[in-house]
């Protein structure tokens, strides 16, 4: 992604334990440390509810962290640490990333459902203005229908890429 401030979203839910998570994880952390000084970060953690926002050093920071070596470094124990558990709601961590305007959304699930409507994609659209979306998808390969996703026209109609990242749990 090219820009300032990036947003990344990882599903905890319980579809996403084992193998999904740690993968998702490596992406996550991979990617952060692509990040330069001055470009700033914020995490997102979500399941059923709007879980949490990433914390570096266990306290109230700032929405977006920049991108420094201390801060990713700190950012990765963090990530390593989530577990995950419950269903899954994805639409309130949604909105939570777009609220922090960020340049960039990653959105790492392995969720087709529940499917976001398209009433719920629009909202979408009209909330998150030009910022691009990419949808990392961490699945099986399985087809789930014969047309795109919603995770697909998600990453399309916010001028991000699909990616799938085949997993076998």
């Amino acid at each position: 992604g090219v820009g300032k401030t990036f947003v990344y979203i990882i599903d905890t839910s319980s579809s996403m334990a084992g193998s999904r998570l740690k993968v998702a994880q490596g992406q996550l952390k991979a990617s952060l440390r692509l990040l330069q000084p001055n470009q700033q970060f914020a995490v997102i953690f979500y399941n059923d509810e709007f879980r949490e926002r990433l914390k570096l050093r266990r306290q109230d920071g700032p929405a977006m962290y920049f991108a420094t070596d201390v801060n990713k470094e700190l950012a990765g124990n963090e990530v390593d640490r989530i577990t995950a558990d419950r269903g899954t709601a994805h639409m309130p961590a949604l909105i939570e990333a777009i609220s922090l305007k960020p340049d960039v959304i990653y959105f790492l699930t392995d969720g087709d459902e529940p499917e976001l409507s398209p009433a719920q994609l629009a909202e979408i659209r009209r909330l998150a203005g030009g910022m691009t979306i990419h949808v990392i998808k961490f699945g099986d390969g399985t087809l789930s229908s014969r047309g795109p996703s919603w995770l697909e026209r998600l990453a399309s109609q916010s001028n991000g890429e699909f990616r799938e990242i085949q997993i076998s749990n």
